[in-house]
This record gives C-alpha cells, sequence and structure tokens, in this order.
C-alpha cells in the first residue's frame, strides 16, 4: 500500500449483513447461511437444497438507511 494512496471505503448502500430461509416440503421456513460484515458487490451463496421459496432479508448495510440492490438470480 502507498503512503499517499487514497482510503478505500465501503459504500454504505451496500448491502452488511442479512438473513437467508428456503422453504420446505412442510411449508415451515428454515433460516440458511446468511452473510454477516459483507464488503462484496457480488455475493454468491449456494443453497444445496430442493426448496419453494427462498426469502431474502436485509439485516443492515454500510451506514444508509436505504440499500442498493440490484439483482437477485435464482438458479
Amino acid at each position: 500500500m502507498y503512503i499517499n494512496a487514497p482510503a478505500l471505503n465501503v459504500p454504505k448502500t451496500l448491502v452488511k449483513d442479512m438473513k437467508i430461509e428456503i422453504k420446505n416440503a412442510d411449508d415451515k421456513w428454515q433460516e440458511i447461511d446468511g452473510i454477516k460484515e459483507n464488503h462484496q458487490r457480488l455475493v454468491k451463496i449456494k443453497i444445496g437444497k430442493t426448496t419453494k421459496a427462498i426469502r431474502f432479508t436485509l439485516t443492515s448495510t454500510n451506514g444508509n438507511e436505504i440499500a442498493d440492490i440490484y439483482s437477485i438470480d435464482l438458479r
């Protein structure tokens, strides 16, 4: 790192913490791995299970009231 390099800041609108839940065959929601202390723009999470539905809950950003989420892709 260079002494005079500008500081790199994580955007305040970036998702920091999120909870992810899946709905199982019994129609019950089950929490799976969430994200804590995220600092990346692209987050990939492997579910590894067959599910009826997925619920994404934003729990915090890096300082802003509103998060910038451009896409949630399910495959």
